[in-house]
């Protein structure tokens, strides 16, 4: 009787064991972003690219200066040589257009 209590609690350690390492594969797995969402996020990538294309060619300015080379405003004003307000408005615009886009999309 007590070499069947020692295999029963043997095995319910093994089997618990092995829960938590499948679990723990699968927290890792979902960690990792799927091939749908790769596709989508290259896509909507692909439409904010073309969005930033069609931009007119100051405001495009401004907007690249301070997304993607995160120049700060004043510093985009001095190398357009524009004042902060327009650096601002260029900004607003060039954002909401780009937004409606992407979200025209989805």
């Amino acid at each position: 009787m007590l070499s069947n209590l020692v295999t029963d609690h043997h095995r319910h350690r093994v089997r618990l064991r092995k829960s938590f390492i499948d679990a723990g594969t699968l927290d890792a797995a979902d960690d990792r972003p799927d091939a749908e969402r790769e596709v989508i996020g290259r896509q909507r990538l692909a439409i904010l690219a073309q969005a930033v294309a069609e931009l007119p060619p100051r405001c495009r300015e401004c907007f690249v200066l301070r997304r993607f080379e995160g120049l700060s405003h004043a510093e985009i004003a001095n190398r357009m040589r524009i004042s902060t307000s327009a650096v601002e408005k260029h900004l607003a615009a060039a954002t909401v257009y780009c937004a409606r886009r992407v979200k025209a999309n989805d």
